[in-house]
């Protein structure tokens, strides 16, 4: 099963033109979570102290295939001046009690259990693929080094519309949204035990989550009356609290060291202007830091020191290209990095370096490029396989 086509990048943009059915409230049942290797201690909303929790003893994997690897570069990226002035969106007056949730686990998935540290690579890639190489060709969810060389298949069964699989920071989670009983949901995987959780299970669209630093909260959309609104799940307390309450928002990104949460907005879902806003947690105050005209902004994310965010750029319209843009948390000093149909731009965790994919010219083919802002004098070079981002739908890395 091929459909690799189906889910590339421009599934996140048509994703924003759509309107879903109204949010039906979740179940208030008490959680019964039994998950080894779960986080057991609550901790308060936007509190971030990193936690070490142990990984239980598990399956160290095997690499099921093997690849050549080739290095090109294309050409340096441009850099551009902005002067943009922040504006302060109001804050509602009333903020709407959390809501309890009950997660339950779910057998619509399989997953092998992993210990990622006992793979020993120094970095993941994790992403959904149709790689040859996985049974039958289907949808996969998949962990690999950062060369493509070692590839491991996390998921036992085929997951058709996996989409935008997330790491967590503590390697112990993934969570990805899934089309299940037509609807987007949220899932989330134990790794070390392979067990499956359902989080969202509702009437309404759930998508595009982010991981807190700390690995305890998850940032997600959620349409609300055809309208998105970001939304935090706390998976150590079952609660869910809404975060923004008018517009149509979409995109979270929480910021590692955890003071913020940026997200792109438009006044109504067929406006074709997007906003960058910046969201303090202490304060809930909302700060739009740039806008843009003619194109949603479709994916953002923090460099490793909270002081950048690197943006997806898609222009409005039918078979329009993307761009990859990198732009200061204060809405200046924007960086082109690269134009034409460049997508999913992901930050390094440790460095300035950032990773994205390039489609070439008239051609079925693209590839992942990797390019040192602090060096932009270095044209990106080419990482991985020929070819490899034509069979993946969304990824994360972690180094």
């Amino acid at each position: 099963m091929n459909i690799k086509r189906l889910l590339s990048f421009k599934l996140s943009v048509f994703l924003l033109m759509i309107s879903a059915t109204a949010c039906v409230p979740p179940s208030t049942d008490s959680p019964k979570l039994g998950s080894e290797g779960f986080p057991s201690k609550a901790v308060a909303l936007n509190t971030f102290t990193p936690e070490a929790i142990e990984l239980p003893t598990t399956l160290a994997a095997t690499p099921i295939f093997s690849a050549t690897v080739a290095s090109t570069v294309i050409p340096s990226p441009t850099v551009i001046m902005v002067s943009s002035t922040p504006t302060q969106l109001p804050t509602p007056t009333m903020t709407p009690p959390p809501v309890e949730i009950q997660l339950t686990p779910t057998t619509v998935y399989e997953f092998n259990p992993v210990s990622l540290d006992a793979l020993g690579w120094n970095e993941y890639l994790v992403y959904s693929s149709d790689r040859p190489e996985l049974e039958s060709g289907d949808i996969h969810l998949v962990v690999s080094d950062f060369s493509q060389r070692n590839v491991f298949q996390l998921s036992k069964t085929p997951i058709p519309y996996g989409f935008r699989p997330i790491l967590s920071p503590n390697k112990e989670f993934i969570v990805f949204s899934a089309f299940e009983e037509e609807v987007w949901d949220l899932f989330m995987v134990t790794l070390s035990t392979g067990e499956v959780f359902r989080l969202t299970n509702d009437s309404s669209l759930d998508t595009s989550p982010a991981w807190s630093p700390n690995s305890h909260s998850i940032a997600y959309v959620k349409d609300v009356n055809g309208y998105w609104q970001i939304f935090l799940l706390d998976i150590t307390t079952f609660k869910e609290h809404q975060l923004t309450f008018s517009g149509h928002n979409h995109t979270p990104a929480w910021s590692p060291d955890g003071q913020y949460i940026a997200f792109s907005s438009s006044k109504e879902p067929t406006d074709k202007t997007s906003d960058l806003n910046v969201l303090k947690l202490d304060t809930g105050k909302v700060t739009t830091i740039y806008s843009r005209k003619g194109n949603v902004i479709s994916t953002i994310d923090w460099s490793f020191d909270s002081q950048r965010l690197a943006l997806e750029l898609s222009a409005i319209g039918i078979n329009v290209n993307t761009s990859i843009a990198v732009i200061d948390q204060d809405g200046t000093n924007m960086i082109d990095i690269e134009g034409g149909d460049a997508y999913s731009p992901v930050w390094s965790t440790k460095t300035n370096k950032l990773l994205y994919t390039y489609k070439y010219y008239l051609s079925a083919d693209c590839q992942l490029y990797i390019v040192d802002i602090d060096n932009l004098n270095t044209p990106p070079i080419e990482k991985g396989d020929a070819g490899f981002c034509n069979q993946v739908v969304g990824f994360d890395w972690q180094d």
